[in-house]
């Protein structure tokens, strides 16, 4: 995809979630690297002006996933979900997770991942969460 295109998708994206419409992903998205879904979600995060206030890891058949949690989009609890932030024609689901708060910098490296030790040993708590899943 052009870096236009890129732009043209995230500009899509924060228009859907302001208005909670849903949009349909062009074409030439569903062959796309990888690199590009994270071009538009870094280009939506921007134009959101939006910080990230925790990250969301799962494994998948496909390998790991990650995608950041927006400050805006996190409801501490007791918490009310308003039915004008969802979708006009919602797809809802729910999912029981685990959130851990992380105490000890992980920081980057420049190869191979850290064991089960070094990630243990960096929780600080761990918390019920419940993720209320919807699609732009």
């Amino acid at each position: 995809m052009t870096a236009s295109a890129v732009a043209e998708v995230a500009a899509r994206l924060v228009r859907a979630r302001s208005t909670g419409t849903r949009i349909s992903p062009p074409p030439e998205l569903m062959s796309a690297a990888d690199a590009v879904g994270w071009d538009i979600q870094t280009q939506t995060m921007h134009r959101l002006g939006a910080a990230i206030a925790g990250w969301k890891v799962a494994l998948s058949p496909a390998g790991v996933m990650a995608a950041p949690i927006l400050d805006s989009a996190l409801l501490r609890s007791p918490a009310r979900v308003h039915t004008r932030r969802l979708p006009k024609k919602p797809t809802l689901g729910i999912e029981a997770e685990l959130a851990f708060r992380i105490g000890k910098p992980l920081p980057p490296r420049s190869s191979g991942g850290y064991t089960a030790l070094e990630v243990a040993s960096a929780i600080d708590s761990t918390h019920a969460a419940i993720e209320l899943l919807e699609s732009r």
